[in-house]
């Protein structure tokens, strides 16, 4: 808002995730990967500042609502990670349907978020 209000770039500003790729395929790719094999999930970033990755996986959403109605979270599957890089190696055990969230936090507070679903089959 304030780069409409005052008509200027801001000097800080959140990250920018361009891109996010599970073993180098984009979620139009429809990325499947057997029980148990690990892959690896990455972004493509832009920030001038030092950034750390959170990331954590969650079960693909089954309750879902419109027009900003309540929808649950859904259950997250094993623990959160914190990386400096941007790329993690996944090795999900249980067959369904994922998605690999990853916030981008700059030192300074400002949060990008990306994510990719996966599906793991037997």
């Amino acid at each position: 808002m304030e780069r409409l209000w005052r008509e200027t770039d801001t000097p800080d500003t959140a990250p920018v995730l361009s891109s996010i790729e599970a073993d180098g395929r984009t979620a139009a790719q429809s990325p499947v990967f057997a029980v148990g094999r690990e892959f690896d999930v990455s972004v493509g970033i832009t920030s001038g500042r030092r950034v750390k990755y959170v990331w954590e996986i969650l079960r693909e959403a089954t309750r879902t609502a419109t027009g900003g109605a309540y929808e649950p979270r859904p259950e997250r599957y094993g623990d959160t990670s914190v990386t400096r890089r941007p790329e993690l190696k996944v090795r999900i055990d249980s067959v369904g349907n994922y998605r690999v969230y990853c916030y981008a936090v700059s030192v300074d507070g400002y949060v990008a978020t990306a994510n990719i679903p996966v599906s793991v089959t037997e």
